[in-house]
C-alpha cells in the first residue's frame, strides 16, 4: 500500500513501484526473470491518504508470465490500471 499526503495526488512513480513490484518474484515463482513489457495507464488523480494495488498473475507459463494490477485510491475510485509480461528464467543445470 502506498501511501500520500492527505487531500494530495500520489505521484505516478510511487504508483508504478505498486503496479510492478510483487509481479517479478509471483511470476517467476522462485526462479530469475527479465521484462518483455511493461505499461502503466493512469485514469484518475488519487485522492486521500492511501492506494490499494491487487494484482492477479493472469497467465504463467514455462518461459512468460503476464500479469495486470489495478490500483484504487480510499474512496475506491480507479486510479491506475498496470500490465507486465517477464519472460522467467529458468537455472542452467
Amino acid at each position: 500500500m502506498v501511501t500520500t499526503a492527505p487531500s494530495r495526488p500520489a505521484r505516478p512513480g510511487s504508483c508504478s513501484t505498486e503496479v510492478f513490484g510483487p509481479y517479478g518474484s509471483a511470476a517467476a515463482g522462485g526462479v530469475d526473470q527479465a521484462t518483455l513489457d511493461l505499461n502503466v495507464t493512469f485514469i484518475a488523480a488519487a485522492r486521500g491518504d492511501a492506494l490499494l494495488a491487487e494484482g492477479k498473475i493472469i497467465r504463467k507459463g514455462r518461459s512468460v508470465a503476464f500479469g495486470e494490477t489495478r490500483v484504487t485510491d480510499t474512496a475506491g475510485t480507479l486510479v491506475a490500471i498496470g500490465r507486465a509480461t517477464y519472460m522467467i528464467i529458468q537455472p542452467r543445470s
